[in-house]
């Protein structure tokens, strides 16, 4: 498998004395694209994601020097070729769902809207600006399908049950924008924190107490369109308007912690929402990293 550094030798060495608008050296751009990558596939695909499009090299040059074939499937998404339309070439992306192809483009739209502001260069700018609307308008569902493949990836093999917990929180936060999304796990007779993102939070939850505390007694999934309307809500935070909260499960079959994810807006969970968490938190136990 290649390393990271042998991908990084190759970009610096294929983009060797390019300029760019402002007169920097070309390989800055997907030095930080690929600084900017979650993940070593977005890592290696975000430092080699201009290498066709602007260099002597081709794909299959790539896959000679072993660069991953998922890898190169997101470059050659990632490749625009000139004949084609810019914003045509952006919705392929898209229209693909690659998971790796959509978050090197991301961070690819986000470095060109820096420089490009710095540099004053506002028709690219506005070019970009446009493109990352378009990634910004990927639907729900698109966004749900897009991070429970990420998350698969993120925290396969993995045998740590923070680890798993904190990336997969982090993930959730990071792509859907929730105001609050953490686990609680089962501690003998209560609920206590686990790894979470967002504002501090209760720490103990009781049995049965709360919407956290009740999906843990019920065993099921709540959806809670305003939290104000649940009996027996507890309000860690007064910000809080809706909720969702998913058990998890160990091997024997008990409830051995819950995702919970709380919203500034009212009914901002549904149907959807359920089935991917419930999805992502069934990966997450497939790990067997949870225990009773």
């Amino acid at each position: 498998m290649i390393t990271v550094e042998e991908v990084l030798r190759i970009a610096i060495a294929a983009h060797e004395g390019q300029k760019d608008l402002d007169a920097k050296p070309v390989i800055l751009h997907p030095l930080a694209v690929g600084l900017a990558g979650r993940n070593r596939e977005e890592i290696i695909a975000g430092f080699l994601h201009d290498v066709v499009e602007d260099t002597a090299f081709t794909f299959d040059n790539l896959l000679e020097k072993g660069v991953d074939k998922e890898v190169v499937d997101a470059l050659r998404l990632l490749t625009h070729d000139k004949s084609t339309d810019y914003y045509d070439y952006v919705q392929r992306i898209i229209d693909s769902g690659n998971p790796i192809a959509l978050a090197v483009k991301r961070n690819d739209l986000n470095h060109n809207l820096h420089r490009g502001r710095i540099g004053g260069h506002m028709k690219q700018v506005r070019k970009h600006e446009k493109a990352l609307q378009m990634l910004n308008n990927i639907n729900k569902e698109e966004k749900y399908r897009l991070l429970t493949e990420q998350i698969k990836t993120l925290v396969e093999g993995e045998t740590d049950v923070v680890a798993v917990m904190a990336n997969v929180c982090a993930a959730i936060h990071e792509t859907m924008g929730f105001f609050w999304t953490g686990f609680y796990r089962v501690v003998n007779d209560e609920l206590v924190l686990g790894p979470f993102q967002g504002p501090v939070a209760c720490m103990h939850i009781p049995f049965g107490r709360g919407v956290c505390g009740t999906a843990w007694e019920r065993r099921e999934t709540i959806v809670v369109p305003d939290v104000e309307q649940f009996p027996g809500h507890i309000a860690c935070s007064s910000l809080s308007r809706s909720e969702i909260v998913v058990p998890l499960f160990s091997k024997e079959g008990e409830v051995i912690a819950v995702l919970d994810i709380d919203s500034k807006e009212l009914a901002t969970f549904d149907d959807i929402d359920r089935r991917y968490l419930e999805t992502i938190c069934a990966i997450i136990s497939d790990l067997r990293v949870l225990t009773t």
